[in-house]
């Protein structure tokens, strides 16, 4: 079962997503960006990217809790909900055990979309560079690349 019918993400909120995650890999760290979406029955609209306080390494990221909890009081207050949290990598995407144990997204059917050469990579067809994962039953689960272009939608 997926929740998640549809995802519309708006060109330049993608693009805006790339630039500030190859911002962190321009001084070899990886990135972390969450995307916050209005929602209307099981499709959902992606309506910005944020970038929370974090502590990045060349290989990892960490979000403290303290901006944890302003994200979640930010979203109750606007009504909106955290859609995917995006991450890069140094070099391959694939989520490691790091990335299981300190997801800052715990909601089911949730999205983790991991970028690989810290974010520097071609935008045309930029969703087949992404590697996909969905929070199913409290396991990250890895997304067919069909299975992605059939929710995530771009609109230019």
């Amino acid at each position: 079962m997926n929740v998640f019918e549809e995802i519309f993400v708006p060109i330049n909120i993608l693009k805006k997503t790339i630039k500030k995650i190859r911002e962190f890999g321009d001084v070899s760290t990886e990135g972390f960006a969450l995307w916050v979406a209005s929602q209307h029955l099981n499709k959902y609209q992606v309506i910005d990217v944020w970038i929370p306080i974090q502590e990045n390494t060349f290989i990892s990221y960490y979000i403290p809790e303290t901006e944890v909890h302003r994200i979640n009081v930010e979203l109750n207050k606007k009504r909106i909900v955290p859609i995917a949290q995006l991450h890069s990598h140094p070099r391959s995407a694939y989520h490691s055990c790091i990335d299981d144990d300190f997801s800052i997204l715990h909601l089911p059917y949730s999205y983790s979309i991991v970028i690989p050469n810290y974010g520097d990579i071609e935008m045309s067809n930029i969703f087949d560079e992404f590697v996909v994962y969905q929070l199913i039953d409290n396991i990250w689960k890895e997304r067919s690349k069909e299975q992605v272009k059939k929710v995530f939608k771009l609109l230019k």
